[in-house]
């Protein structure tokens, strides 16, 4: 009888575990259930393409977005299926590197060309895809997305076109074009300041200057550019073993709300000062020549006077062309010169003011005109820079100065004046513009990794192209030894080695040249890089720069 009763007992016992049981099992299956709602909801509501995977990579399902954007359905895009939305040139490269994703079990991501059902165009996608692991560490399972950046691709397309279209106006310049680092030494120059001091980069100003004087008018101006100023003015240069004349334009490289450098230009005016010497000089001696024949006739007196006076103007406006204005007559004379200056003939030229205002930029004219009546006036120097449209078409710049002779009574009735042309300083000065722009754009978008490390080899710079390449972000590595950090065992000690002798010397295998070499990321894997570097001194001490690319993909291409 007990035993009987004990029987039903942990009967009632056990019917009441198997409920309990069974309770658990629904409430699971509900949240089971709810997770899944909760996760269709969310891959439906994000932008990007998502797909979810079994752990061989074959494809389970894909959120409506791929579904809608390929005209695939579910059914074409399980398994491989989705790959016949893929360009048939990006396939076997795809799928070599979905090869490598699951030997290495880690996270990958490719770019490739995506069909467009709604117009056949292929675009550029950036697929990003994790794995998912169980208790044990093994793969389950694979999830990912799919992200258009055809734009993206198109602007990396047309920054590396606009970088070799500036690269090249650069070296076509016909006056010296230079840049000069924080540290105050040379780190850009184009073929024009190269012919003239050889290899610059990594100098300073004072390896060129030809005296002390110079020297410190050259550190002067450097000094105002690097506080933010623009700076322009006459200096001079010890080139070819003699001292020539340049005007200098110097501007601040900004980054960041900081000036990083500088840029400048140096156009030659050696000539053009030799001529203004021998014009003073002829002036001078008209000048003695009007004192001691004072005697001689009243015309005579008042055309030597004339000529002095044109001479004295042209020489303190680095004459060009000289021009003479008849105001009362409305008749124009002009040299030589200022029919070259405006592209024109004297067989094309009818003397009157009206034949210059037809030569002037239409923009410009109504400016040079209202400077040429206020100066009659009396109210400002005629003192402009105006553009003029040569008969073919092409524009020049042309920067002019007058004096107003009157009569008694003040009335104006002629102007003396001189043209010379400053379109080379225009270009100059829009090349600078231009070119800090684009050098600018250039630091910010630069693909290939930019690393510089001091004398003991720590890092001391380190790009976004740096921290996506190798996986350390910047704030990581700086103060932190390169060569330990990235270079693979087996060739650290040569490494070492080779930047041993660098801090000595300056000089090494790897400076001046591109090599091949292996790299080690984050995640301990190593990869196939090319590397280009140079040495720069820093508080005399050898530091390098070098920049770095990523050549996995070439090495991998068949």
């Amino acid at each position: 009888m007990i035993d009987q009763d004990k029987s039903k007992q942990q009967l009632i016992d056990e019917l009441a575990e198997l409920r309990h049981r069974v309770a658990v099992l629904e409430s699971a299956e509900g949240e089971r259930q709810r997770s899944e709602e909760r996760y269709r909801l969310l891959t439906e509501a994000v932008p990007q393409m998502l797909w979810r995977a079994d752990a061989n990579r074959q494809t389970i399902e894909n959120n409506n977005r791929w579904y809608e954007y390929t005209g695939q359905s579910p059914e074409v895009a399980r398994g491989l299926g989705w790959m016949k939305a893929l360009h048939p040139e990006d396939v076997v490269r795809v799928t070599e590197r979905v090869r490598e994703a699951l030997a290495a079990g880690e996270p990958y991501q490719a770019e490739y060309r995506v069909r467009r059902a709604s117009d056949g165009a292929y675009r550029w996608h950036l697929s990003r895809a994790l794995p998912m692991k169980g208790e044990d560490g093994q793969i389950t399972g694979w999830f990912g997305s799919v992200t258009d950046i055809d734009d993206q691709k198109r602007a990396e397309e047309e920054r590396d076109r606009g970088r070799a279209i500036l690269s090249a106006v650069i070296e076509c310049l016909p006056f010296e074009f230079f840049a000069i680092g924080p540290d105050g030494s040379y780190i850009l120059q184009n073929a024009v300041l190269r012919e003239h001091y050889g290899d610059a980069i990594g100098k300073r100003p004072e390896d060129y200057a030809p005296d002390e004087a110079t020297l410190q008018l050259w550190l002067e101006n450097n000094r105002r550019a690097f506080a933010g100023e623009r700076v322009e003015g006459e200096v001079e240069a010890h080139v070819g073993g003699e001292t020539r004349a340049y005007y200098n334009i110097i501007s601040p490289i900004w980054d960041d709300g900081k000036v990083c450098g500088i840029l400048g230009v140096n156009v030659d005016t050696t000539e053009r000062k030799r001529a203004e010497d021998a014009l003073q000089k002829a002036h001078d001696e008209l000048e003695q020549r009007v004192l001691q024949r004072t005697a001689e006739l009243a015309k005579a007196n008042e055309a030597l006077a004339e000529m002095a006076e044109r001479l004295s103007l042209a020489t303190s406006t680095a004459n060009v062309g000289i021009w003479d204005l008849d105001i009362v007559n409305n008749k124009l004379v002009w040299d030589d010169s200022m029919f070259r200056l405006h592209g024109i003939t004297p067989e094309n030229f009818f003397g009157a003011y009206e034949a210059w205002q037809a030569g002037v930029h239409p923009e410009d004219l109504p400016q040079a005109e209202a400077y040429v009546q206020k100066a009659m006036r009396g109210e400002k120097e005629f003192d402009t820079e105006f553009r003029v449209v040569w008969p073919d078409k092409t524009v020049h710049w042309i920067k002019a100065h007058a004096a107003v002779q009157r009569d008694g009574s003040g009335r104006p009735v002629r102007m003396l004046g001189t043209n010379w042309d400053v379109t080379v300083r225009k270009l100059a000065e829009e090349t600078l513009r231009e070119s800090e722009q684009r050098l600018h754009a250039i630091c910010d978008s630069a693909l290939d990794a930019v690393v510089m490390v001091d004398s003991d080899g720590k890092a001391v710079y380190w790009n976004p192209a740096a921290e996506k390449m190798f996986g350390y972000s910047c704030q990581e590595m700086l103060g932190r030894d390169v060569h330990g950090i990235l270079t693979p065992d087996r060739y650290c000690e040569q490494a070492i080695d080779g930047f041993n002798d660098f801090r000595i010397s300056g000089q090494g295998r790897a400076v001046g040249n591109v090599l091949e070499l292996a790299a080690l990321r984050k995640d301990g894997t190593e990869f196939p890089i090319e590397i280009a570097v140079s040495g720069f001194k820093m508080a005399e001490k050898w530091c390098a720069a070098a920049i770095i690319r990523d050549v996995t993909g070439r090495k991998k291409a068949p």
